[in-house]
């Protein structure tokens, strides 16, 4: 290890016992602070013999104006380092270590400055320094570390009212490393003139003074191009804005936003700056932000003497924003009463339209609010008025359950049926919701309970389909039809079943609903109802369901082919149903039962009498559909259970060659397991091990030979291929899994001892079919094990000369 090297593995090891000790990393001298500087002029390490002073307690006169002079060198000294940070924000830091040097001694319980206070104070400052050391040092900063930043500075300014010192309070490198990030943040994030937020919001103008003398820019803007005349808009009286405006800056500045001054006080219901802005300097009332006037924002607070100061000077009342809304229309929806009455005082438009030809009614009745609701009907706004969509104020209320809106409404003449552009009344959509006071209501005034919309739903089918049981019920009692369909042919048990609502699935059926009628998609309610597993439903109510469908299924198929082992043992022991039914494709549940791998019901069935050898429509039992699916555990039941009358020998094989092809392994031993195969038939009848090498299963060909089968058995065609597209005759088993590239059996076959220069035909070997398929890996593998490179074929063809098409 070279001296680097020992050096960073004792840095390492030093930087972990300090996470380990303080819970985070404690950074070197020169990273910590933006006031360090390894020697000053005269050679005295300044930071040491400030850090010392700042660890005694009960610093002298001397020792205090030391360390003062100091700390007011180390930072006067910091633009001469690589801390570039504007004026204003040099002057807000040196502000803040000035704060923090000399404490009033003054501690009042009753003012809240006791020390119980005061600690709680401390201690949540080094808390908030605390998590932005650990979290923030080599991290962009979001707004939460702003207002954390934010928080210390102005609590180092206040503490120093608090106490006599802090030096043996605070940790002075943990604040002093706090404020040289928060200068390095500020500057990344482009916040130039934090200081205004800090000093002009609050209507500090002697700080604002000490700024302008240390150089602030008084012109600066922040990162939302917003000046501190947008800051001192903010202020709880007109002192900085005066201020800000005597030194030069343009009333009308505005920021990305286009608001102005006007705007901001406006929004923060600053009302005496507002009166100054509009009585003494003459801002225009009516300018726009990126969309909105002053009043507009002022309405949308809720600012009421904002509101009525700006009305009084002539501001526009109803005037639209680029989508058309005017100030009665946030009124409206924010539920302002006081300031919709005086916007109608003042004529206020109580019929505008906005662009999605939405009034300020719809958004009263809308968001509820209900005394709102009663001026604009009260001023004869349309209570049938329509929006872009066509629903009208009583949609809204009812969609959203706001009832005495409605009752209002109603009160006022309101169509209790009128239709939206989708043919939806206001019963469609409190039934949607599960407002059932609200559909109670609709129903007393008349509202039709079966309407339907465009789609064909009523409000019985909306509100079965979410599950809103006392609103069926009410819609029911009101004389609802619950056989009524849709433009898909649902009903209301449908939707229920589908989408599993017991409770209102056993409401429809004590209602008598059908759940034998088929939609659109031949689907009924018992389908669905089994499919979602509720058949205990079923099974409780003791209903009849002997039915055959137009599928000819019947009960005990439905049973079987969702897997319901206690529906189907209901059906065969209240219904004495056939066990062997068969549907329109000759399928019994027995079928349904095997090709859905339902174990249980398979096995119960055939313990009930279920024959297991018969075949549907296109010849095949339930044991095929097993196979052919790979579920062995219900073909180990069918075999276990089949008698030996039952056992179809050729069907046993034609089962084995699909499990072989497929590469079913574990059926594969079942069958043998089951079944006295001929080897030898399946060997030279049907080259059972030929298909395998095909198909490229190993582990099917291994099985093979371990059952008797022979290597080098050669076959004269090759079966589901014509000979011409095989282009050779008595290939052998290494032939043909060269020729389908199956590398893996390949090898099998040679550890097998297959012969590597046998010739098919026309004279190929092994290689000579590698080679002019282009199969790289397995002319190796074959050349390895003692292949002939230079053989020829029945065209005098080398191997290497099959291969040059394919580039060997």
């Amino acid at each position: 290890m070279n001296v680097k090297q020992a050096t960073i593995k004792k840095r390492k090891k030093k930087k972990n016992i300090l996470v380990k000790k303080y819970g985070c990393l404690r950074i070197s001298n020169r990273e910590r602070s933006c006031f360090y500087y390894k020697k000053n002029p005269a050679g005295k390490d300044w930071y040491q013999h400030s850090n010392a002073l700042m660890k005694k307690k009960g610093l002298n006169k001397n020792q205090k104006e030391e360390l003062d002079e100091i700390l007011s060198k180390a930072y006067r000294e910091l633009k001469l380092r690589n801390v570039f940070v504007t004026r204003e924000m040099d002057f807000f830091v040196q502000s803040k270590i000035l704060d923090i040097r000399f404490f009033h001694e003054s501690a009042d319980e009753t003012t809240g400055n006791s020390w119980i206070h005061i600690e709680k104070r401390i201690d949540l400052v080094v808390e908030n320094i605390n998590i932005i050391k650990s979290s923030y040092w080599d991290m962009d900063v979001d707004e939460i570390f702003m207002l954390r930043a934010e928080f210390i500075a102005k609590n180092i300014h206040v503490l120093k009212f608090l106490l006599k010192s802090t030096y043996d309070r605070l940790p002075w490198e943990e604040i002093e490393f706090c404020l040289a990030v928060f200068i390095r943040c500020c500057k990344k994030r482009g916040v130039d003139n934090l200081f205004y937020c800090c000093v002009l919001k609050d209507g500090n103008t002697q700080q604002g003074e000490d700024c302008i003398r240390e150089g602030a820019d008084i012109f600066g803007r922040n990162l939302h191009n917003a000046s501190c005349l947008h800051f001192s808009a903010k202020a709880s009286n007109t002192n900085a804005i005066e201020f800000v405006l005597g030194k030069g800056l343009s009333v009308n500045s505005k920021d990305n936003d286009g608001q102005t001054a006007l705007h901001v006080a406006a929004r923060f219901n600053r009302l005496k700056i507002v009166k100054y802005l509009v009585e003494v300097k003459h801002m225009p009332l009516n300018d726009r932000d990126v969309n909105d006037t002053p009043l507009v924002l002022a309405v949308r607070k809720g600012h009421l003497e904002v509101v009525r100061t700006l009305i009084s000077k002539k501001a526009e009342i109803n005037d639209k924003n680029l989508v058309g809304y005017t100030p009665l229309h946030h009124a409206s929806g924010e539920g302002h009463e006081e300031v919709v009455k005086l916007l109608l005082d003042h004529k206020a438009n109580v019929s505008a339209f906005n662009d999605d030809n939405f009034c300020p009614l719809h958004f009263s009745a809308q968001e509820g609010h209900l005394k709102v609701t009663k001026l604009l009907l009260d001023e004869n706004a349309d209570v049938n008025v329509q929006s872009i969509s066509g629903s009208t104020p009583l949609h809204f209320a009812a969609e959203n359950g706001h009832d005495d809106v409605v009752s209002l409404l109603l009160e006022h003449k309101a169509l209790v049926d009128n239709e939206d552009h989708n043919k939806r009344t206001a019963l469609h959509f409190s039934a949607e919701r599960g407002h059932k006071n609200i559909a109670k209501i609709l129903i007393e005034k008349g509202a039709e309970v079966d309407k339907k919309d465009d789609a064909g739903s009523t409000p019985l089918h909306l509100a079965a389909r979410r599950g809103h049981g006392d609103v069926v019920q009410i819609l029911v009692t009101e004389g609802a039809d619950i056989h009524a369909e849709d433009s898909t042919k649902s009903t209301a048990m449908h939707f229920a079943a589908s989408m599993g609502f017991e409770d209102v699935v056993k409401l429809l059926l004590s209602e008598g609903a059908d759940i034998f009628k088929a939609d659109q998609f031949n689907m009924t309610p018992i389908d669905i109802i089994i499919s979602n597993g509720l058949s205990d439903i079923l099974i409780n109510e003791k209903l009849n369901i002997n039915f055959t469908d137009s599928t000819g299924f019947t009960e005990l198929h439905l049973g079987a082919l969702f897997g319901d082992l206690p529906f189907v043992e209901y059906c065969i022991q209240k219904h004495d149903n056939d066990i062997n039914v068969k549907n329109n494709e000759g399928e019994t549940p027995l079928h349904l039962a095997s090709r859905g791998n339902f174990q249980h019901v398979a096995s119960f069935l055939i313990d009930k009498g279920a024959e297991i050898d018969v075949k549907d429509n296109n010849g095949h039992t339930a044991l095929y559909f097993a196979c052919i699916n790979y579920y062995k555990d219900v073909v180990h039941i069918l075999i276990n259970k089949q008698t030996k009358a039952e056992l179809d020998y050729k069907e046993r094989i034609q089962l084995l060659i699909i499990a072989v092809t497929k590469g079913y392994n574990d059926i594969v031993n079942i069958l043998f397991q089951n079944t006295e195969f001929d080897v030898a038939e399946l060997e030279h009848e049907y080259h059972l091990l030929h298909e395998a090498v095909r198909a490229g299963h190993r582990m099917i060909v291994e099985n093979l030979f371990k059952r008797g089968f022979h290597v080098d058995a050669p076959r004269d065609s090759y079966r589901g291929v014509h000979v011409s597209d095989l282009g050779c005759d008595h290939l052998t088993l290494l032939h043909i899994a060269v020729q389908r590239g199956k590398s893996n059996v390949c090898e099998l076959l040679i550890e097998r001892s297959a012969d590597v220069n046998a010739v098919s035909i026309d004279g190929s070997t092994p290689i000579h079919l590698a080679a002019g398929n282009g199969f790289k890996d397995i002319v190796g593998m074959l050349l390895h094990n003692g292949a002939y490179y230079n053989a020829l074929d029945g065209s005098k063809l080398t191997p290497l000369q099959r291969s040059k098409e394919n580039s060997i």
